[in-house]
């Protein structure tokens, strides 16, 4: 009879440890599920919040190369600004306008974004024997 209790208590401790089993996997299941999902959040998370990043990064800075941005700029967008800035301060701005004849017309181009003031010129007579008339025009912003 000893035995038969013997062998009843194993039987019993080996259901008792499998149940056990059985938790601890369900537990663990429940728990590698869970870090999936925060982790797919998370995913999702950083990348709208790089999206919106890049959207508010100038255009100039978008046309960059990752590397020459990091390694001439050292990925900072207020550093490439003030660069740019310099870079364009030192470039003279020809504000003159661009005179191009055709057909006995004068063709004026106007920067009209750097340029203001007041503009004479003269246009070119309409039919032989009439004399030029000057035009004056006010260029502003």
């Amino acid at each position: 009879m000893t035995e038969s209790v013997k062998s009843n208590d194993k039987k019993k401790i080996n259901k008792d440890v499998e149940e056990a089993l059985k938790i601890l996997e369900e537990e663990k299941n429940k728990r590698i599920e869970d870090i999936r999902q925060r982790t797919a959040f998370m995913c999702a998370s950083l990348r709208a919040h790089g999206k919106t990043q890049l959207s508010k990064l100038l255009k100039s800075v978008k046309e960059l190369t990752v590397q020459e941005f990091c390694e001439t700029y050292g990925a900072n967008t207020e550093y490439f600004v003030q660069e740019s800035r310099k870079r364009l301060a030192s470039q003279p701005i020809n504000t003159a306008p661009k005179r191009h004849k055709t057909n006995e017309k004068v063709v004026l181009e106007l920067d009209l974004d750097s340029t203001v003031g007041k503009f004479k010129f003269n246009l070119p007579a309409g039919s032989a024997g009439s004399t030029r008339q000057s035009k004056e025009i006010l260029v502003t912003h």
